[in-house]
């Protein structure tokens, strides 16, 4: 899940279809990738990220996969 993502969607009052709008995708499509169930495709980020210029792609899209523990 991407919640960096929703946390600034919802920050900015932007709707799953809206985003989906933005991406030029359909709703349940864009449902899916924010939940991890399918892969954003590149274009598709470049659009998103457009929408929040105060952030970066790599904190919208972190998914918490590449964390690693200390120890």
């Amino acid at each position: 899940m991407f919640w960096n993502l929703k946390d600034e969607m919802r920050r900015a009052g932007i709707t799953t279809e809206k985003l989906a709008e933005t991406a030029g995708i359909a709703t349940s499509s864009m449902t899916k990738k924010l939940n991890g169930h399918t892969d954003f495709k590149l274009g598709e980020v470049k659009k998103i990220v457009a929408l929040f210029p105060h952030r970066d792609w790599e904190y919208l899209f972190d998914d918490g996969r590449n964390d690693t523990a200390a120890g």
